[in-house]
């Protein structure tokens, strides 16, 4: 049964004969397959290191990931901001104008100084 090991000996038995001069073997290192580099990259990345508390002001991934839903989405916390709750309270009961001066604005700012009591 031919191999290509028994092929390439039998090349190189064939070579060296003719020449005279032995053929050294070249043996090429075991090179890392793709996967095992990718492994070690994430690995060794300073960003996936870094144990700190999340913070909304942080953009490493680490903090990306605790901040997101999981679709990606940083969805943000309403409860601090009155206005925003005003504001959609408002809409709630048909205002939709919120320009400076306009009944909603009004309305909104209201609701607001309640909500902050």
């Amino acid at each position: 049964m031919v191999t290509a090991s028994n092929f390439i000996q039998a090349y190189d038995n064939l070579i060296s004969t003719l020449t005279g001069i032995p053929i050294k073997k070249i043996v090429l290192p075991i090179t890392v397959s793709k996967t095992d580099f990718l492994n070690d990259w994430v690995k060794n990345d300073p960003l996936n290191q870094t144990k700190h508390l999340v913070k909304d002001s942080c953009m490493c991934e680490n903090c990306f990931q605790k901040k997101s839903n999981y679709m990606g989405i940083i969805q943000l916390d309403v409860k601090n901001n009155p206005f925003a709750i005003a504001t959609a309270q408002a809409k709630k009961q048909g205002y939709e104008d919120f320009s400076e001066g306009s009944a909603g604005a009004k309305k909104r700012d209201e609701i607001a100084e309640a909500l902050k009591e």
